[in-house]
């Protein structure tokens, strides 16, 4: 009984291994001809362009932190102090990034009646007074002929306003704490009394922003992972070139390495446009004043996503991929049961409807306090793509979760491996009406006749 145990294992392996054998050449030789096409070569260059100009437009389009830095900036500022506040000490210890090159000189009272009258055009002068009802006043002048912008002048006075205010305090013999204390800032937050009682007083949408840009990136590998392994197959298939390839290699071998081929040039893509968009906003952060990478991760961690570092680009990769090969296998059958390019849209409905869906969800569910929907779209099979990377990043769900949600990924690709390796052949030598998924489950349901082996 053992000695046939072993002789079946044995023979089972060698034809699991001969179902594979040619995968690597199919996968050099489909992904050489990728970089070949016009059609890719334009698409990569779309993409580059793309990600050198997504970080200037954003930024110019949405208002936020546009405005290029002004031309002739403030060099000197002349301070007329006219009360006994002292005003010296808050100017030789001033901390603020802001006016550290500025050079900051109190002048003589004598001078204050025309404080604008030696002034250059990159050069301002303030005059601090009291009026007799005791309130302190901080006059700011520039020249007739400045060079400095609204702007400027305007963080100038906002920011001796508050100079003026700290000089007050330390005249009363307040130390750095107590006006540390006095001068902070802070906010008010709404919510239920259910809230309140489950101590989940936080803005439970404050993940949306990263939840949505991953979401976005999902959505793009996806579709395009879904549509050129559906047009690579349907075009074999209809051209007959198929037939002349199953010479060489085995069916498998020839889904297992188109899907590798073309999922290996979707994140090559992928990779380019990331690298694009990190250097369009190191160099925009550098001379146009705009935020910056580093920038970008401080907003995501003020959006809750606590969980951020280098490891996070591995556990997106990790879930970018099993996802993507999951509906890459799904987009492989489907176009194997096509006979003519006239049956593509048919044939991309259903992985397109599972992408959508994926997506909706996950901008949905980023918004629901419930730790019962987050672990259910983290494990989901089509929604952990979308979701559990997130849910990681946001402290929703802990690491053994998130392999756990990898786990299942795993086995429903497997499962459809198994489903395709029972049909692929029978379903790539097919010609007629489109099948749907119905006829091809059917037609893995039918066992093989007596004395026949199944091909």
């Amino acid at each position: 009984m053992r000695f046939l145990w072993k002789q079946w294992r044995e023979r089972n392996m060698r034809t699991g291994k001969s179902e594979w054998k040619g995968t690597r050449k199919v996968l050099a030789f489909t992904f050489s001809s990728l970089f070949k096409g016009k059609a890719n070569l334009a698409t990569l260059i779309v993409f580059l362009i793309c990600g050198l100009l997504a970080p200037p437009l954003f930024f110019l389009f949405g208002g936020s932190g546009t405005s290029a830095p002004a031309e002739h900036e403030l060099s000197r500022v002349a301070v007329y102090n006219e009360t006994e506040l002292p005003v010296g000490e808050i100017l030789s210890d001033r901390e603020d990034p802001q006016f550290a090159d500025v050079l900051f000189e109190e002048g003589a009272s004598e001078y204050a009646a025309d404080p604008a009258g030696a002034l250059g055009p990159k050069e301002a002068a303030v005059r601090i007074t009291r009026e007799a009802s005791g309130a302190y006043q901080a006059d700011l002048y520039a020249a007739e002929e400045t060079e400095l912008s609204d702007t400027e002048l305007e963080q100038l006075s906002g920011w001796f306003q508050s100079a003026v205010k700290r000089a007050e305090y330390r005249q009363a013999g307040m130390t750095e704490e107590q006006m540390e204390l006095l001068t902070a800032e802070f906010y008010t937050e709404t919510g239920t009394v259910s809230d309140y009682r489950d101590g989940e007083t936080e803005d439970g949408g404050g993940g949306y922003g990263v939840q949505l840009v991953y979401a976005i990136v999902v959505l793009m590998v996806s579709i395009l992972a879904v549509s050129y392994i559906i047009r690579s197959v349907v075009e074999e298939k209809s051209s007959r070139l198929v037939e002349m390839l199953l010479l060489h290699v085995r069916p498998m071998a020839l889904i297992a390495g188109k899907i590798l081929a073309i999922l290996a040039y979707i994140f090559c893509v992928l990779g380019l446009f990331v690298a694009c968009l990190l250097i369009s906003g190191g160099v925009c952060s550098r001379f146009a004043g705009l935020p910056g990478p580093g920038q970008w991760l401080q907003a995501a961690v003020q959006m809750g996503a606590v969980n951020l570092g280098a490891g996070m680009i591995v556990i997106m990769a990790v879930s970018l991929f099993l996802g993507c090969l999951t509906l890459a296998v799904i987009a492989g059958i489907s176009g194997a049961g096509c006979s003519s390019m006239d049956d593509i849209s048919g044939a991309s409905t259903a992985a397109t409807l599972l992408i959508m869906a994926g997506y909706f969800v996950s901008i949905m569910v980023i918004n629901l306090p419930s730790a019962g929907a987050q672990l259910f779209v983290s494990l989901c099979p089509v929604l952990s793509v979308f979701c559990a990377p997130v849910q990681y990043a946001m402290g929703n769900i802990s690491f053994p979760v998130l392999v756990i949600s990898w786990l299942v990924q795993a086995a429903v690709l497997l499962w459809l491996v198994r489903f395709c390796a029972k049909i692929y052949r029978s379903l790539i030598m097919y010609r007629g009406n489109r099948l749907t998924w119905k006829d091809m489950i059917g037609m893995a349901e039918q066992k093989p006749k007596k004395g026949r082996v199944r091909s």
